[in-house]
């Protein structure tokens, strides 16, 4: 019977104490944050989306992302055979966009494919600008697979398999 009212005595104590520290609490209510107008600090967007466009990407068409994979896959092979650094992330970028070309075409999936496809194609031109004329542009800043001390050169082995597997 003890332990019981002890029980039924601490959990009246921490309701008295909520209840206490709630009502002492003052009222505090935040202000608006300050509105900055992006629009007129940012540069204008050059990738326009118009539907009736003659141009399949500005237009959206899958022939757009098509071509696009075309071009990511053009780009990440030469970048893949040199084991270049860059070509992780080339490789995972083409298949999100395959994996996205799939999705994009099932009925009923998105419901403004062609726009979604028009975004497809202006971010991968962006990469593509980036990969260009970017600072990493032909990059040998990082090292390549077998000039890293702490990624040895294993024959037959790419530097992500002997990261991740050592073997």
């Amino acid at each position: 019977m003890g332990s019981r009212r002890r029980g039924r005595m601490i959990v009246l104590l921490v309701a008295l104490a909520v209840t206490w520290t709630s009502l002492q609490a003052p009222s505090v209510r935040a202000s608006d944050p300050p509105f900055v107008g992006w629009t007129a600090v940012l540069p204008p967007l050059t990738h326009q989306y118009d539907p009736n466009s003659l141009d399949d990407c500005v237009a959206g068409r899958v022939e757009c992302v098509e071509s696009t994979i075309q071009l990511m896959q053009n780009r990440m092979d030469p970048l893949a055979a040199a084991c270049d650094h860059r070509a992780v992330f080339a490789l995972a970028y083409l298949r999100t966009t395959q994996s996205y070309l799939q999705y994009s075409e099932t009925p009923g999936f998105l419901s403004d494919p062609a726009f979604v496809n028009h975004e497809d194609a202006a971010f991968a031109q962006m990469y593509f600008d980036a990969m260009t004329t970017g600072p990493l542009a032909g990059s040998t800043r990082y090292p390549r697979h077998g000039g890293s001390p702490w990624v040895p050169r294993i024959p037959g082995r790419s530097p992500a398999w002997v990261i991740c597997c050592w073997a």
